[in-house]
C-alpha cells in the first residue's frame, strides 16, 4: 500500500512537471503579428525597431534582428530592409527569443 502510494505520487509529480515544461516551450514559440511604425533601422546588424500602439495609448517596442528566412515586402513586392524608411507603417510578425525579438515578417503597404 505504501509502495503504490509512493509510485502514484511520483507519477503525479512527474506529470505536473512535464505539463509545465510543455507549457513553457509552447509559450516560447508563440508568434505575434501587430501594426506599427518603424522607429529605427540598423542595416549593419540587419535589425529593425517597430513601435506598436497598444491599449491606453501606450507603445510596445518590437525590435530585433530580421530572420534570414523572413518575409520582407513593400508595396506587395519582395524587398530588403534597406528599402524601408523611418516612419513607415508596417505589419510586423515576430516571436520572443532568449535575448530579443526575432522578426519573422515585415510588410509595408
Amino acid at each position: 500500500m505504501k509502495r503504490s502510494l509512493s509510485i502514484y505520487l511520483l507519477a503525479a509529480g512527474l506529470a505536473f512537471f512535464l505539463s509545465f515544461s510543455f507549457a513553457a516551450a509552447e509559450a516560447a514559440e508563440r508568434v505575434y503579428r501587430m501594426q506599427g511604425k518603424i522607429t529605427a533601422i540598423d542595416l549593419k546588424h540587419d535589425t529593425v525597431v517597430v513601435e506598436v500602439p497598444v491599449q491606453g495609448g501606450k507603445l510596445l517596442t518590437v525590435g530585433g534582428p530580421v530572420a534570414p528566412d523572413a518575409v520582407v515586402e513593400k508595396a506587395g513586392k519582395s524587398a530588403r530592409l534597406k528599402d524601408f524608411n523611418l516612419g513607415d507603417r508596417v505589419t510586423v510578425k515576430w516571436k520572443v527569443t532568449e535575448r530579443t525579438h526575432l522578426i519573422l515578417s515585415l510588410k509595408a503597404a
